[in-house]
């Protein structure tokens, strides 16, 4: 029955302390013009998902969260402008909608990072300038009744930074919030860019996917790579930007951190000119490739010989990303590392292509096909982080939902909406599952669709679990059920 259904929309949890009432609720009926994805399921499919639901969730909810700030409109999601953050919207799209009849829309505008897309949700007239948004005294802290109502996959090493400036201006009442942190973490840093490497490493007995296995001492770590000059052979040194170039800053950044650390012990790995420090990018390819002291000793050795062969790993990126950490790290674990920056088509092509390390974020799509194998070591230290020393590689980081101030004028996250975003998780092998769908020539939408349908409906039934159960006074939700209050609490429903 997907008519309409009157629900209370108080949170459905027993509690001791006095419950807080504030907004009631304008109710948004669902139009398929407002949206801007195909269905997923048939009408005998969506049979089909109820009828997995328990019995308190067969009905659908027709409310979507409308404060006195903003009444009968679609709740309107801020996409940003990478796959994973669309397929995050796709998934909870499809449950608020097609099961919990919830009207949906998204914005036209991609937002281009996590803090565009805190500040997007607050109604920020250029969400990429904090000068136009929270530090500015003529913004009106009352403009997110006109904004989008979630953003998705904020990450917490980009989005808390804004949200701490928003919570700790007293201009702005309303605040963002944190609608719930998703169960995928990001991490970027050094990746094995094929899994085969790994295997073929393990027969060996070599753990290629910890920092202290790549240890050139403890067996030859180049057999199992490409050899950097096959790399060079085939793009050429023009197209691999110059150690000194400001395009790879960040290396430059690691230079000086490298500097302070190490400075005895590789005074070579950097160079001083003009007051300030650059990666020291000598032979064999000069001005264009790093390379670390035992990767120098090893060249050296080919020179003494006369003997040519595989001398260094290499490690390939842009823009000088990772390489603040990577420097420190392939000197303190005595990787022969050769490091390059290439620009953006052809540092995707030779990562691809040839086996080496490889700089990556995940969840990203470029290398997804070769299935890279992230390397890791010790848990981050964080002191040594403050101070620039990265013998521990940075931890993944969490990601979030963050929601406008108008849905947060409910009791206790008590609503629908926002009782479903803080529940909604999405594991890492879910995320990796659509993007390898995704990779694979499917839609978001499609692969996000493909995904809940997998398994004989399992992944609906678990993603099922988000949507809040409606109890009775003197009930709370209990692993999808109601159940009585514990003697000494109490609810009102919902």
């Amino acid at each position: 029955d997907w008519g309409g259904v009157g629900w209370r929309l108080a949170t459905s949890h027993c509690r001791a302390a006095m419950l807080r009432w504030s907004t009631v609720l304008a109710v948004a009926l669902a139009g398929p013009s407002d949206y801007n994805s195909p269905p997923c399921f048939s009408d005998e499919e969506r049979r089909d998902v109820l009828r997995l639901t328990s019995d308190f969730k067969k009905e659908a909810l027709k409310n979507v969260v409308a404060s006195k700030y903003s009444i009968n409109e679609p709740l309107r999601f801020q996409l940003l402008n990478w796959v994973s953050s669309e397929l995050t919207a796709e998934v909870l799209n499809v449950i608020l909608r097609e099961v919990m009849g919830v009207n949906t829309s998204y914005e036209e505008a991609i937002a281009s990072s996590s803090a565009h897309g805190v500040r997007a949700i607050m109604g920020c007239p250029h969400p990429l300038d904090p000068r136009t948004c929270e530090e500015d005294t003529g913004f009106d802290p009352n403009s997110f009744v006109q904004a989008p109502h979630v953003a998705t996959e904020v990450w917490a090493i980009y989005g808390d930074s804004v949200f701490d400036s928003f919570s700790a201006n007293p201009r702005f009442e309303h605040k963002p919030l944190k609608g719930g942190v998703l169960g995928y973490k990001g991490r970027e840093g050094a990746f094995v860019s094929r899994s085969e490497i790994i295997s073929e490493a393990k027969e060996q007995n070599r753990v290629l996917q910890w920092f202290e296995g790549l240890n050139d001492r403890l067996g030859d770590t180049t057999a199992f790579m490409d050899d950097i000059q096959a790399i060079v052979d085939r793009f050429g040194l023009e197209n691999f930007t110059d150690c000194h170039s400001p395009g790879v800053s960040y290396m430059q950044d690691g230079a000086a951190a490298f500097k302070k650390w190490f400075a005895a012990e590789d005074p070579e790995a950097f160079e001083e000119i003009d007051g300030k420090i650059y990666p020291k990018c000598g032979e064999p390819f000069a001005g264009k490739v790093w390379t670390s002291k035992r990767a120098r000793e090893r060249y050296a050795q080919h020179q003494r010989d006369g003997t040519t062969g595989k001398w260094c790993v290499p490690f390939i990126t842009t823009s000088g990303f990772g390489t603040v950490q990577f420097l420190q790290q392939a000197h303190i674990w005595n990787i022969s590392a050769c490091v390059m920056n290439l620009n953006g088509d052809h540092y995707a092509e030779t990562a691809n292509h040839f086996r080496s390390l490889v700089n990556w974020w995940w969840p990203d799509t470029t290398f997804v096909a070769q299935d890279p194998v992230g390397v890791v070591g010790l848990p981050q230290d964080e002191i040594q982080h403050a101070e620039g020393y990265y013998l521990t590689p940075a931890d993944a980081t969490e990601c979030y939902l963050y929601t406008n101030p108008v849905l947060q004028d409910v009791d206790d996250l008590g609503a629908p909406i926002l009782l479903f975003l803080q529940k909604a998780r999405i594991q890492t092998t879910d995320m990796s599952r659509m993007l390898n769908l995704y990779t694979s020539g499917s839609s978001a939408a499609g692969a996000a669709c493909a995904w809940m349908k997998e398994n004989d409906y399992g992944n609906i039934k678990r993603v099922l679990g988000w949507v809040p159960v409606q109890c009775e006074p003197g009930q709370q939700e209990v692993s999808g059920a109601c159940e009585p209050c514990a003697p000494g609490t109490y609810s009102t429903g919902g």
